[in-house]
């Protein structure tokens, strides 16, 4: 299924419609690499919140240019940055709290207490000019485009939140 609508708009009614036709509720992931990534955080933005939410069981971005440095669903090893298009606050806010799992950590499983974790996980690059802005002088970097070492660190978060977490 493939749901682009800028404002989220015949997501819902994707989401909806596939809920409603399936026999079980069905998991939804969200996948985004740079404007797709921004598509899918302000996606999340817009649902956050409502009952709509409750459908996408996780979501990951690569190279987002809208992230900003107090989101809390960054990749185990990636530092806090600001992309060259970066979301307000109070729409990373709503995305860190509005699609959390309560459970145990799966970048650190020995923690023994568990508590709330995020079902979005962000990659950025460390030479990613579109999630690490400002890098002058290197939009051709190779690091906005250099994510294929991830997806099998996202498919396995993915895969653990569908059997582990949810």
């Amino acid at each position: 299924m493939r749901c682009t609508h800028y404002h989220g708009l015949s997501c819902r009614s994707s989401f909806s419609s596939l809920s409603s036709s399936c026999s079980v509720v069905p998991h939804i992931f969200l996948a985004g690499h740079s404007g797709g990534a921004d598509i899918v955080t302000r996606t999340l933005y817009h649902f956050a919140g409502s009952s709509t939410a409750a459908y996408i069981d996780g979501a990951v971005v690569y190279g987002d240019p809208s992230t900003t440095l107090n989101q809390t669903y960054n990749a185990k090893g990636v530092t806090g940055s600001t992309g060259f298009l970066h979301r307000p606050t109070a729409q990373t806010t709503a995305i860190n709290n509005g699609y959390r799992y309560y459970g145990w950590s799966y970048d650190n499983p020995s923690i023994q207490n568990p508590t709330y974790y995020p079902t979005v996980r962000a990659y950025c690059n460390t030479d990613d000019w579109a999630c690490r802005n400002p890098i002058a002088g290197l939009w051709n970097a190779p690091g906005h485009n250099a994510y294929t070492s991830k997806t099998q660190d996202a498919y396995n978060w993915f895969d653990y939140l569908v059997t582990n977490a949810l």
